[in-house]
């Protein structure tokens, strides 16, 4: 049977590829793989995430949970923080994961500098 949130079987398949039907595991287990294939996978680390100090993660999470709507390629306020050919929408599940995983990877980037005393404006206040 296909999956009708499936946009774009080449992008995808690997959801189906490995065997993991959306409701076989919980958001939040799908959104903590995402975020260890991001590690693994795509060698963002925290060292990496770090880097990015204006938002860029959370900017790139609200694009791919707007579902791939054409605002983040450059309309409309928010817009996508890196390179075109790094945008890469597919469903809606499969793009709520990687904005819930994004979101995570944000989160732990703010909690790290928070707990790092220095005087860089992008800490949040203690």
């Amino acid at each position: 049977m296909k999956n009708k949130h499936t946009a774009n079987p080449k992008r995808s398949g690997r959801w189906l590829q490995r065997g993991v039907r959306h409701t076989a595991k919980t958001g939040a287990e799908l959104i903590a793989a995402e975020r260890t294939r991001q590690i693994k996978r795509e060698k963002f680390t925290a060292e990496h995430d770090d880097q990015h100090t204006s938002s860029e993660l959370l900017q790139a999470a609200i694009c791919y949970a707007e579902n791939g709507s054409d605002f983040c390629l450059g309309a409309d306020g928010v817009t996508w923080p890196w390179a075109a050919t790094d945008w890469k929408p597919t469903g809606k599940i499969e793009n709520l994961v990687k904005a819930g995983a994004l979101i995570a990877a944000e989160i732990d980037r703010l909690q790290r500098a928070a707990s790092v005393p220095n005087d860089r404006a992008d800490l949040p206040p203690r």
